[in-house]
């Protein structure tokens, strides 16, 4: 909300929650159906326009457990869908691979570092389906490089390694199979940003982005990461890449 000025401008930033029904500069936005699968297309639809519209209105898709916390379009929790324009009012969504729960739609209009808009209504659930009983699941094979403690615990294919379960089953605690996760990553020669996409196997989905941050690894001189995935039960393909080096591999995702 580039054009925001004096005390809602301060508001925007500091709370970087729609004011969509107090500001009639805000656009109103409905989606097609209330409750959707991975893989389901529905449609996102403008029903007023924001005042002004010149201007491109791009959307992302956010879950509610964060409405409250993401303040950027930067931020890697959202999941962009598209942007509405004035001469296209409706965008047609493929539901992403998301757990199981409720997701709201946040919008910029100048982006990037700018301030990030949430709005609160209307509001869509996203069912997951049930998980398989077969997972093609990803076992260690030591593949660490030379220097990383507890080397035996990674997969690893000579560029990147990846820290996973001996039996490649994240277990979650969650009555509902919900799981936060962070996988420890390493690398060899390559550095740079590393970049992970996650999706569940069980639908036609789009993969999900998790959020990334470097680190380092006491005794290891090369390049670490950690990386941030929010999974509900089933059988997952994750996939990092950093330059020319990437890394796939499988996990399942199973309550304790």
């Amino acid at each position: 909300m580039r054009r925001l000025t004096g005390l809602a401008a301060g508001l925007a930033v500091t709370c970087g929650v729609a004011l969509a029904g107090v500001s009639a500069s805000a656009p109103g936005l409905t989606f097609s159906a209330a409750t959707a699968v991975p893989g389901d297309r529905i449609e996102v639809r403008l029903t007023r326009a924001p005042r002004p519209f010149r201007q491109r209105l791009r959307l992302y898709l956010l879950s509610t457990d964060f409405a409250g916390e993401v303040r950027r379009a930067t931020d890697l929790r959202l999941y962009p869908v598209g942007s509405l324009t004035p001469k296209s009012r409706r965008l047609r969504v493929t539901v992403p691979s998301f757990a199981t729960g409720t997701y709201v739609l946040a919008w910029c209009r100048a982006c990037g570092s700018a301030a990030l808009t949430v709005v609160r209504n209307p509001i869509l659930r996203i069912e997951a389906p049930p998980e398989s009983n077969s997972c093609p699941t990803t076992r260690p094979n030591g593949g660490a490089p030379a220097g990383v403690q507890s080397g035996g615990g990674f997969y690893g294919n000579g560029s990147l390694a990846v820290g996973v379960p001996p039996d490649g089953i994240l277990r979650s605690h969650d009555p509902d199979g919900k799981l936060f996760d962070k996988m420890v990553w390493v690398g060899t020669t390559f550095r740079g940003t590393l970049r992970v996409a996650y999706r569940r196997l069980e639908v036609t989905a789009p993969a999900i982005r998790a959020v990334t941050v470097a680190g380092t690894l006491e005794g290891y001189n090369g390049p670490s990461w950690a990386s941030r995935m929010y999974f509900d039960r089933g059988c997952w393909e994750i996939t990092g890449r950093v330059g020319n080096a990437s890394l796939s591999f499988v996990v399942a995702v199973a309550r304790a």
